[in-house]
């Protein structure tokens, strides 16, 4: 019951029992407002004790939730990135840009139609800040080379011819890559 129709019910009774009247029926009187009093409160203690229950429950409720809602984004993002890991190959690179140069294992990613891109593990980089080198071809047979520092900067797109004597080498205004 609620608390209002609670109090109205002992009200009622209350008043029912002093218009009877009499001596001993005083002590029942004050025997049964004790009694519904104790009913009362112990109603309302159970009462609150619910609606605590029911709260703590919503609580817990939520707070597992959120943490199946972040495990399976953990899970989603762990498995995007092994999708994206298993994308590279480990490879030898050799990379040039005038005298200076780089000549050692990277990971090579086909980007289709013979377009592809080559790193170093773990963000390394290949000369100064250059992390990356992608090479863009053409359905036309044209081809474009950029590079990516670890700044996250971007040359320019240049043109990039392959090596006659190098299939797996192609060369561009400044820089020179090779992979195989």
């Amino acid at each position: 019951m609620k608390m209002q129709t609670r109090l109205a019910l002992a009200a009622g009774l209350t008043l029912g029992l002093a218009a009877c009247g009499g001596g001993s029926e005083e002590a029942d009187e004050e025997a049964m407002k004790a009694e519904i009093t104790k009913q009362v409160k112990a109603d309302l203690e159970a009462e609150a004790k619910a609606e605590e229950d029911a709260a703590a429950a919503a609580k817990k409720a939520d707070e597992e939730k959120a943490a199946t809602e972040a495990a399976a984004k953990k899970a989603a993002e762990e498995k995007l990135a092994a999708a994206e890991a298993a994308k590279w190959r480990d490879v030898n690179c050799s990379i040039s840009e005038g005298d200076i140069g780089y000549d050692g294992p990277c990971q090579f990613k086909a980007e289709g139609g013979g377009s592809f891109t080559v790193r170093r593990k773990n963000g390394e980089t290949f000369i100064g800040d250059m992390t990356q080198a992608s090479l863009a071809l053409s359905s036309g047979g044209q081809a474009q080379m950029r590079t990516l520092n670890k700044d996250g900067s971007r040359s320019s797109w240049v043109p990039a011819e392959r090596l006659e004597f190098d299939k797996a080498c192609w060369e561009g205004d400044y820089l020179v890559v090779c992979a195989d």
